[in-house]
């Protein structure tokens, strides 16, 4: 009996083997219809045109990016004959000559952002000025804040207290918490405010230095922000966030995709064994086969994500042992169970240029995976152009999308030379309180995250930092805690997620709203979706034609277009408001 329930066992085990397909990408597809154009090379209509006055920095380069994402011409110059859609200002550069523009602005009812707050001593100086950012008075030039406070409602994920109260909540402070403490006019809305020292708790709520404000009249709408945060890609989702203020509805585009990603993961050749067998007593095989492994696979599972990993054959190229094909196939099978897929890594260490190391990759998988098409490369820190090149030089002829690290000079996606290229959002072993804002940023402004784990320290440990036990404490601890705020965007893996990241840039789309119903017409069929961030104000969606929604917070839904038209009624619901 026993024997018969063993012969069993193993007969699942060889049929699942299989049946499942593994030699092949599940993700393939017809290339025939994908084209990867940059944002340079598609042709838009303008939406609208954008002012920005400033100094060239890293606010006007943010503004750029999201201008391009909105499809608003950028104008750094001031035209009087010109219908702005918004003013943006970098208050920092401002001299007291340029404040008489300002109020032409508002008497022309053109919503003004303050991505940084004037000099303390020209909004002294000027009552008009400050009354124009909705400032009563100025409590302190500067004070120390012991953290501050997100509320809900803003950027996607909802209400965060940035606070260190422990020596591990310590490393991850890295806000800049010196501002000005300034006092609001009654009827502001506060987005984001200070936590004042323990010598000021008895300080009445309402004057709590505010960070982010917006400051309505009947004339006009002024937003503020008294940090530095339009100075980096935090900025970009605050913006959407800001211009959602401005109309009862509001509805734009998203890629709606989550990644997670193994960089440099697995390889198939026996390296640097002594040091491996001193502090996992295993050679490279079994660390990444019975350590790293089942860590990836949990964390994948506990997020329903389908993990993407980036392969290399070797990690050193001066390592004179060659890689092993069976390996492959084994990796291949556990990725097809988990719905993962595989793409390469384009890193280099030892003596080997990338062309000869993309050479010698190339033979290695035509050799040991030729059904198998790779569709993806880690490119990281790479100029995306350079790489492109090199793939194709080096018969990587299938390959459509590239993954780079985080780069803020550059835009979140893009494509260059016919490959969609994807940043990095986040690693998975670090989550400071910018990164954690800078999450929120792209989730409210694309919904769009790829976290990617670089695991080819596993194997060269450098310190006890470097070890699984503690890379995997980090990496879990951060996915899987903060990750969970936007589980109503899908899990996808990085094919995916480039060709939702080209539908994203080449939709032609239109937004029409009526009295309670908001139209969305786009190109959009039940085979090839596209998705949008709709914003109902104090409403919420009665009913929907063409498509189907999910809640992400008050106000706030993910649309899935899966018709050329799609009809959202909505229903008016209680308000509830943050304005002092």
């Amino acid at each position: 009996m026993m024997a018969m329930v063993f012969f069993l066992f193993l007969f699942s085990g060889a049929a699942k083997f299989a049946l499942s397909h593994y030699e092949i990408n599940e993700y393939d597809f017809d290339r025939g219809s994908f084209s990867a154009k940059g944002f340079d090379e598609l042709a838009k209509d303008s939406d609208g045109v954008v002012l920005y006055l400033g100094a060239s920095s890293g606010m006007e380069r943010m503004i750029g990016q999201w201008c391009t994402y909105r499809r608003y011409r950028l104008e750094t110059a001031y035209d009087a004959k010109e219908q702005y859609t918004l003013v943006l200002i970098d208050g920092a550069s401002l001299e007291e000559e340029d404040v008489d523009l300002l109020f032409q602005f508002q008497q022309n009812h053109i919503p003004m952002v303050f991505g940084s707050l004037p000099s303390v001593k020209l909004i002294e100086s000027d009552a008009k000025l400050a009354s124009l950012l909705g400032i009563s008075n100025i409590q302190q030039s500067a004070i120390d804040l012991d953290g501050m406070t997100l509320y809900e409602d803003f950027l996607v994920g909802g209400k965060v207290i940035y606070q260190a109260k422990n020596k591990e909540e310590q490393k991850q402070q890295d806000l800049n918490l010196r501002i000005p403490w300034l006092v609001l006019n009654s009827g502001s809305k506060v987005y984001m405010d200070g936590i004042l020292p323990e010598d000021y708790e008895d300080t009445d709520a309402a004057y709590k230095p505010p960070v982010i404000w917006c400051y309505r009249t009947a004339s006009d709408t002024v937003f503020a922000v008294n940090n530095n945060f339009m100075e980096s890609d935090i900025g970009l989702g605050m913006l959407y966030a800001m211009e959602r203020e401005l109309s009862t509805y509001y509805v734009y585009p998203v890629v709606n995709t989550q990644n997670l990603v193994a960089l440099n993961y697995p390889s198939f050749t026996d390296e640097n064994s002594k040091k491996l067998h001193e502090v996992y007593s295993r050679d490279a095989a079994a660390v990444l086969r019975d350590l790293v492994w089942p860590g990836i696979a949990a964390v994948s599972e506990h997020n329903h994500a389908y993990p993407s990993v980036c392969m290399s054959p070797k990690y050193n190229y001066d390592v004179t042992a060659e890689p092993d094909g069976e390996k492959l196939a084994y990796y291949q099978q556990l990725l097809r169970e988990q719905h993962g897929e595989a793409g390469i890594s384009m890193e280099t260490v030892g003596d080997i240029s990338l062309e000869e190391k993309l050479a010698y990759d190339n033979r290695f998988y035509r050799k040991n995976a030729s059904d198998y098409r790779l569709l993806f490369a880690y490119a990281k820190d790479y100029d995306a152009a350079d790489a492109a090149m090199a793939l194709d030089a080096a018969g990587f002829s299938d390959m459509i999308a590239l993954l780079c690290d985080y780069d803020p000079s550059k835009n979140m996606i893009d494509a260059v030379d016919g490959k969609q290229v994807l940043q990095i959002t986040n690693t998975g072993s670090s989550h400071t309180y910018s990164e954690d804002l800078r999450t929120k940023s792209f989730q409210t402004a694309l919904g769009y995250s790829v976290i990617g784990q670089d695991f080819s320290e596993i194997l060269y440990p450098t310190s006890k930092a470097d070890q699984w036990e503690k890379v995997y404490d980090r990496f879990s601890r951060y996915t899987n805690t903060y990750w969970q705020d936007y589980d109503y965007f899908d899990e996808t893996t990085v094919t995916e997620a480039a060709r939702r990241c080209n539908r994203y840039m080449q939709l032609d789309y239109d937004i029409v709203t009526d009295a309670d119903t908001i139209q969305i017409h786009s190109d959009a069929t039940k085979e090839n979706p596209a998705y949008f961030m709709v914003h109902t104000g104090t409403e919420s969606i009665r009913s929907i034609r063409g498509g189907s929604y999910v809640r992400i917070d008050r106000g706030r839904y993910l649309v899935t277009a899966k018709d050329a038209t799609v009809s959202i009624r909505c229903r008016e619901k209680s308000q509830l408001t943050f304005w002092r």
